[in-house]
């Protein structure tokens, strides 16, 4: 019977791993550039109860053998489909249409990549994301810099004074990887590159198979909200199914222990 308590409560845990990523992925509706996250099922190993042998008696066919399932097991990875662009204006707003992702500094020293282009400019004049995620290689705006400008390549421009005349910066370039969904989230939009997703191929914007950019814009999460509300309530039914299962056994374990007791 406590087979049957574990396979029932491995239902319970992996329905309810689903139900956190729907609410991660509906709480981030609103979040640019970020990607949800899928939850995928699997049958856990299988146990050989009775092993497969042949018939004793003449003529008589093979026995099968007897497995038992143990249960089931989920596994989360992220869904990099295009989300939709949505024009701000804003001139250090940066959308990718297409594959690729920006390159920045994680704090700890190492590179990492992100979709979300909300950039801006810190106090010592420097390209960051929202949370201070500087880009790599580095873009440095010049003291007075009266505007930046960043065209579909890339290409970062800015213009010294009102009359000044605009002076190149440096180039904004995109990594795409042999595999994206193996790429590790830190949070924050943030991905580092795994043995999973492969090294990254940097080239500039419009290159390589990387996507073009589009300034003014931000790309909008790609989170489906009619998907994620029909997959809430898928999880949270099959959660309660697998619950009530769980105290069912623990109830008739009871029993049984009493039974015996008599």
């Amino acid at each position: 019977m406590s087979s049957a308590i574990r396979v029932a409560a491995s239902g319970a845990r992996a329905h309810q791993i689903r139900l956190d990523v729907v609410g991660h992925n509906l709480s981030n509706v609103n979040t640019p550039g970020f990607k949800a996250t899928r939850t995928d099922f699997q049958d856990d190993r299988y146990i050989e109860l009775r092993a497969a042998r042949p018939g004793r008696e003449a003529g008589a066919g093979d026995r099968a053998g007897s497995w038992l399932g143990t249960g089931v097991i989920v596994a989360t990875r992220p869904i990099f489909a295009q989300g939709p662009i949505e024009i701000t204006d804003q001139s250090l707003d940066l959308a990718i249409v297409g594959n690729g992702f920006f390159q920045v500094r994680h704090p700890d020293g190492s590179l990492a990549y992100t979709r979300s282009g909300a950039f801006r400019v810190d106090p010592q004049g420097r390209m960051v994301t929202a949370h201070g995620y500087l880009l790599e290689p580095p873009i440095q705006a010049p003291a007075g810099v009266a505007e930046l400008k960043v065209d579909p390549e890339g290409i970062v421009s800015a213009r010294v004074g009102r009359e000044g005349a605009p002076v190149r910066l440096g180039t904004l370039a995109l990594s795409t990887f042999p595999n994206p969904e193996g790429l590790e989230s830190r949070g924050f939009g943030i991905y580092v590159a795994s043995e999973k997703s492969g090294q990254p191929t940097t080239v500039p914007a419009g290159q390589g198979g990387n996507g073009s950019i589009v300034a003014g814009a931000l790309e909008r999460s790609n989170v489906d909200l009619e998907g994620q509300m029909v997959a809430l309530v898928e999880a949270q039914r099959a959660y309660q199914l697998s619950l009530k299962a769980v105290q069912a056994l623990i109830e008739m374990t009871q029993e049984a222990v009493d039974l015996q007791r008599l």
